[in-house]
């Protein structure tokens, strides 16, 4: 047994990194444990693990959640991420007595997310109610080396008395989804032959979830200890103890090694997590930590930015970055990030177009491989947003405003509001079809960016013809000669059933365009790969210059004297008073006024017009940026996370930096402030996507410009940041972009590998 192991936590605690690459809680409040949980989640892109305590209480919301791992919900009959059991779970008892953790509240009580390591460090005293004080401390993280295996070391250190103590490590034999919802079924708790358990479990729709857990002590050769490993019935937990005489003042520790698998994920997960589990029990606690540290500095050379002057925003976007980073799978093309990441239960763990907006531009720049996965898995699911569009009576592919594992629209129809005994019906499953435009730019700005034409071969064109289609078979052709787009949903989800709303019109009209100018490319590089795709679309020329012509003819407002671009037609003959003149005090006017009478004024839930100005900068020297952004800010409720990073980015963009920053700092801390009151159920995920995009595109003035294939900046820094730096990927080049403050002067680097070190091959600046 390896003793020389017992202080290695220790060292971990003292080893921790400076703050703005961590997030502490101090002290331990019970009620606040759903939030907490979701703050500290570990994971990898396959596995996330809510950062519930150990031992669990009964205030705590302990999950697992597998990435793809859905099963049918009875009630809304929808699919709905699948609830996991707590692969942490421990249990501590002395000298017989099994410690309840709900009356022996955690004294000196600290948790740690190690924003740099990927690993949550906690340590704390617990009282076993007669005086009985033991220190414990644990650390744990999800591997990015094998992304099926989790890590748990644990000490134990009696402090005021000898006795004897037991330690178990179980998988817990069933799981729940809020409302009590579980989705598993026990097939199978056994022990290992040697040491471990194995516990498997089966879904509603039969897809096969296995666990391994196998657990070993750093205990010397010379102290008796005793183990079991027991598991059973159909609801029993898979146990694995270990009891010894312990003595007051030493050290004792445990390696616990955690493997989980699929059915989709491997044809045999019930050998594979044994097989996995097995391999790492056996790797010193120095190599799994160190290949930990390793692999997160690789992740975030090219992902961390680099603010001096402002330690608040660094943590924050740290924080952000982090909960993107274990959020994405590069080799699993076949899921994408749900609103809530791997978090918690929020909106089911269904994909939205907070991926390709909001999160999207962050992994393009920084990650390459893992924006390949995100959009590939669009690819992957086209099949299913062919299915929407025809079961609605149009062409092409209309991609669903929610999705799971198969690209079928699973938006419920309506949710029930149990405290009002009412259903609230839920129009975005056919209202908001930008969704599927937002899809179509991904593609467009992924392969702008990375040169991946392999891609745009096996893939991409086929997304953008199709997409191109449903917008002409969505649109009618009015007595004006233009196209028109009905009874549709924009951003602002206030209001419903509008006609030619100019986001999405502007949108449709975009994704046509460039799905014509992307099949020129092909045919002119690849004209056999060109033909093949249009021959597998059913498009012929005919088609083709039939969508040449709706192109040009999608209306859009163009009124130089309007107040600013009409967001859809008749907007301007509501009640055009702002938030402030409706008297808003304390929440959205969404709490305060029904949906009916909301829709009658002018006040947005969420930006709408400005998300064009967000997402194509250029138009802001022809389409009255300030205009515009002067007369929908006042109007915008902020009744939803997407809304505070997006003003944010083009205040800062427009030299307004106390607004922007008054938004910035709304966005910075809307999950670890609980802003939206809802951060127990997981990380906001377009938030963290948003801040990377408020600061990097806002105040660092990052633009990909496509006319001159390159990449400018225009920073607007605020006085007090001494200087930000940050990386962005263009063409297989990594860019190196360091701005310095007061006078504002830039450096642009390009960074090559060579030899593993890297080169400083070409740098220029204003």
């Amino acid at each position: 047994m390896e003793t020389e192991m017992t202080s290695g936590l220790k060292e971990l605690f003292s080893s921790a990194p400076e703050t703005t690459w961590r997030i502490d809680q101090e002290g331990f409040d019970p009620y606040q444990e759903h939030d907490i949980e979701s703050l500290f989640t570990i994971g990898n892109g396959y596995l996330g693990v809510r950062g519930s305590s150990e031992p669990l209480g009964r205030f705590s919301r302990p999950a697992m959640f597998v990435a793809g791992l859905f099963s049918p919900e009875p009630r809304l009959q929808m699919p709905q991420l699948v609830v996991c059991p707590f692969p942490f779970s421990v249990k501590l008892c002395i000298d017989g007595h099994c410690l309840d953790p709900e009356p022996h509240v955690p004294e000196e009580h600290r948790r740690i997310l190690d924003l740099k390591r990927g690993m949550m460090l906690r340590e704390w005293v617990l009282d076993d109610g007669d005086g009985k004080r033991t220190a414990l401390r644990a650390v744990r993280g999800a591997s990015l080396e094998n992304r099926h295996v989790l890590f748990q070391y644990l000490e134990i250190e009696p402090l005021n008395y000898s006795g004897d103590v037991e330690v178990q490590f179980m998988i817990p034999g069933s799981a729940s989804n809020m409302g009590g919802i579980s989705h598993l079924t026990l097939e199978e708790a056994s022990p290992l032959p040697d040491i471990g358990t194995i516990s498997r479990f089966k879904t509603k729709n039969d897809e096969e979830l296995a666990i391994a857990s196998i657990s070993q002590p750093w205990f010397s050769d010379e102290l008796e200890v005793s183990h079991t490993s027991e598991g059973g019935d159909e609801s029993s937990d898979a146990t694995e103890s270990w009891r010894w005489h312990s003595k007051q003042g030493e050290t004792y520790g445990f390696t616990r090694i955690v493997s989980v698998s699929t059915e989709r994920m491997n044809d045999s997960p019930r050998d594979q997590v044994i097989l996995d589990s097995q391999e790492w029990l056996s790797k010193p606690m120095a190599d799994v930590i160190g290949g930990q540290i390793d692999s997160w500095e690789l992740l975030w050379r090219d992902s961390d930015v680099k603010i001096k002057g402002d330690d608040f925003y660094q943590q924050a976007l740290r924080f952000y970055l982090y909960h993107m980073l274990i959020s994405a799978n590069p080799d699993d093309p076949e899921v994408s990030i749900g609103a809530r990441t791997l978090s918690g239960e929020g909106y089911n763990g269904h994909v939205f177009w907070d991926t390709e907006t909001f999160m999207f531009p962050f992994f393009v720049a920084t990650q390459p491989e893992m924006a390949r996965a995100l959009i590939k898995y669009r690819h992957l699911t086209l099949d299913g947003a062919r299915r929407k569009a025809k079961d609605l009576g149009f062409e092409g592919a209309y991609y669903p405003w929610e999705s799971a594992l198969t690209g079928d629209e699973v938006t419920p129809k309506e949710v029930y509001v149990e405290d009002e005994d009412r259903a609230i019906p839920i129009h975005t499953g056919f209202l908001q079809t930008h969704i599927t435009a937002d899809v179509a730019l991904a593609v467009r700005r992924y392969w702008h960016a990375t040169g991946d034409d392999t891609f745009m071969r096996e893939g991409g064109l086929e997304i953008l013809l199709e997409t191109a289609r449903f917008w002409k078979s969505r649109s009618v052709e009015g007595p004006d000669e233009c196209f028109h787009i009905e009874d549709l949903q924009g951003p602002d989800e206030y209001h419903i059933y509008v006609n030619d709303n100019a986001y999405t019109n502007y949108m449709a009209s975009w994704n046509v365009l460039r799905a014509l100018e992307t099949l020129e490319w092909m045919r002119e590089n690849y004209p056999t790969d060109a033909e093949t795709i249009l021959a597998g679309c059913e498009m012929d020329q005919s088609e083709i210059e039939g969508l040449q012509d709706y192109a040009t003819r999608i209306y859009f407002p163009d009124d130089p004297d309007a107040p600013a671009i009409e967001q859809f037609r008749g907007f301007f003959e509501l009640d055009s008073r702002t938030v402030a003149e409706h008297g808003r005090k304390d929440g959205p006017l969404s709490q305060a006024m029904e949906p009916d009478l909301l829709q009658k004024t002018q006040i947005l839930k969420q930006p709408d017009i400005l998300l064009l100005f967000q997402l194509f900068p250029e138009l802001a020297c022809k389409k009255g940026f300030r205009k515009n952004f002067e007369y929908y800010e006042p109007r915008c409720d902020h009744g939803s996370s997407l809304s505070y990073p997006t003003h944010a980015l083009l205040a800062a963009r427009l030299g307004k930096f106390d607004m922007a920053l008054d938004y910035l700092g709304l966005t910075a801390r809307l999950d670890l402030d609980d802003v939206m009151g809802n951060a127990a159920l997981g990380i906001h995920a377009a938030t963290a996507g948003g801040l990377w995009q408020a600061i990097v595109f806002g105040f660092g003035g990052l633009r990909y410009d496509e006319e001159s294939d390159s990449v400018l900046v225009d920073p607007r820094l605020p006085d007090h940041w001494e200087s930000l730096e940050f990386c962005a990927f263009d063409h297989g080049e990594i860019f190196e972009i360091t701005i310095t403050n007061n006078p504002v002067s830039w450096e642009i680097r390009t960074r090559v590998s060579e030899n593993g070190k890297t080169k400083q091959i070409r740098s220029s600046s204003p």
